[in-house]
């Protein structure tokens, strides 16, 4: 039997993510001063290495609560697709060379420029290619592409309407252990995770700032064979 005596009469309490952001800065400062300090040798340096980590992994959650709770106005700028995604993987590689993970990047300069926040949209490409990589921890490969696609195919491949008429579509497909089915219907859901890392908002975030755009992200993925996200973008013109 649970007996809820907790009633309504009670206040709301609101908490500003920027209240733990800052003091977690303070500690992180403090904490590499006192780390500086120590010798290889010392047996405290592994703790506070440790202790470091662990400010740094509560920093980027903070830092996704932020961006769940207050996203950032889009700020549209002409940009092309593909110097976007190169300013992403330029952060990646290094860990895609670590976990073995080839990245074959398809997408060709010849795709026009389109209306879009660059600094945004870098995000979302670094989550799904993020995302990828840890779902290949043996190796493997993830080929990116880009098409272009009209109102209909768009439609159809969205199953929604659209109010764009040219979209270019950003394939992003990985040949890692997939989404069970189960977990496929909310992968895209705040907070959903089976990682044993992270707050579950990467892709909750990145497919809202897509849809700001007037675009959609999508998802088709096979356990065992791995997954192809697709994120459209309406081909806007400044």
């Amino acid at each position: 039997i649970i007996n809820n005596q907790v009633g309504e009469d009670l206040p709301e309490i609101m908490m500003d993510p920027q209240q733990i952001k800052n003091p977690l800065a303070g500690i992180s400062c403090a904490v590499q001063v006192f780390h500086s300090e120590l010798t290889e040798d010392d047996t405290k340096k592994a703790v506070v290495t440790e202790v470091l980590n662990q400010v740094n992994r509560l920093d980027r959650i903070v830092k996704d609560l932020l961006s769940y709770a207050k996203p950032k106005p889009l700020q549209f700028l002409p940009a092309r697709t593909n110097d976007v995604l190169e300013k992403a993987l330029f952060f990646v590689h290094p860990e895609a060379k670590k976990q073995n993970v080839i990245i074959n990047n398809q997408v060709g300069e010849d795709l026009p420029e389109i209306m879009m926040d660059p600094h945004q949209m870098q995000q979302v490409f670094l989550n799904i290619i993020i995302n990828a990589i840890q779902a290949m921890p043996n190796g493997g490969m993830l080929i990116i592409s880009a098409s272009k696609k009209n109102c209909q195919e768009v439609q159809d491949e969205i199953k929604r309407p659209v109010q764009d008429e040219k979209f270019i579509a950003v394939n992003f497909h990985d040949t890692g252990k997939g989404i069970s089915p189960e977990d496929l219907a909310y992968i895209f859901e705040p907070f959903f995770t089976k990682k044993t890392k992270g707050t579950g908002l990467g892709l909750s975030i990145s497919r809202k700032i897509v849809q700001d755009h007037g675009g959609e992200i999508t998802v088709k993925s096979e356990v065992g064979k791995g997954s192809i996200f697709t994120v459209y973008l309406p081909m806007k013109s400044s």
